[in-house]
């Protein structure tokens, strides 16, 4: 992974292009050397800089875990798959991670539609998802262009076939990335960084606690008032937390 990172630098604006490739040629160096508090160093100084790739995440969150911060390994394991859904390593490192978290969620298995529907809609990353839907609408009215421009009749006549199933998927491909919009914008998740916080009832010092999570443990936030966020859980439990003790992904 370390190669496409190499390549996708080369993109990086010139002016931070030196320091970002230095930071990280030194993080994996560091890595290497199994000097991991100076790796995990090097990469969030080349995050600093504003260079985010599903590389550098997945090496930070490989630092992390040598280093036995599970909450933090998690946490950039699941920023690396925001940004890079499906890779394998990716995904097996998190799943390895996630067997530390304390906290062991009764979830019940989705429905295999909505697996299948979840599998297609995140198959690409918002960025990519939105660039195959602007070529295909691109290609929409190039074809529209054709049947109503051109007079050759073979290609009206392939212009008119294929007419139809690029709309259907154009309109599906929108309608997915309207989702993934939202989703983005509504939909925030954390990573639980603390070795233990307490979940209350309300947003409020003085509240009851109603349960208690752990360090590692993936939540969405839904509410956010002064110094707690509203958060729920996989298997639908809701309470309210400190914001510092987690991290959004």
């Amino acid at each position: 992974m370390w190669i496409i990172a190499y390549i996708v630098l080369l993109l990086a604006p010139k002016a931070q292009e030196g320091q970002v490739l230095a930071n990280f040629q030194a993080g994996n160096e560091m890595y290497q050397q199994g000097k991991y508090i100076e790796a995990v160093e090097k990469y969030q100084s080349a995050i600093e800089t504003g260079y985010t790739s599903p590389e550098l995440y997945y090496n930070l969150g490989n630092s992390y875990y040598k280093l036995g911060d599970i909450g933090h390994s998690i946490l950039y394991y699941e920023k690396a798959l925001k940004i890079q859904p499906h890779d394998p390593d990716v995904a097996y490192n998190l799943e390895i991670a996630q067997l530390q978290v304390v906290d062991k969620l009764a979830v019940p298995p989705p429905f295999i539609f909505t697996k299948l529907w979840n599998s297609v809609k995140n198959a690409l990353n918002i960025s990519q998802l939105g660039t195959v839907t602007l070529i295909i609408y691109v290609l929409l009215m190039v074809l529209l262009m054709l049947r109503l421009v051109l007079r050759n009749e073979q290609v009206k006549r392939f212009a008119k076939i294929a007419f139809i199933p690029v709309l259907i998927i154009c309109i599906f491909s929108t309608l997915v990335f309207v989702q993934r919009v939202q989703e983005d914008i509504y939909h925030k998740y954390g990573v639980i960084l603390v070795e233990k916080i307490d979940i209350m009832s309300s947003p409020a010092r003085d509240a009851t606690e109603v349960f208690a999570l752990h360090e590692g443990l993936k939540v969405r936030i839904t509410d956010e008032s002064g110094d707690f966020v509203k958060i729920e859980l996989a298997d639908g439990k809701v309470g309210w937390m400190k914001k510092s003790a987690l991290e959004v992904i």
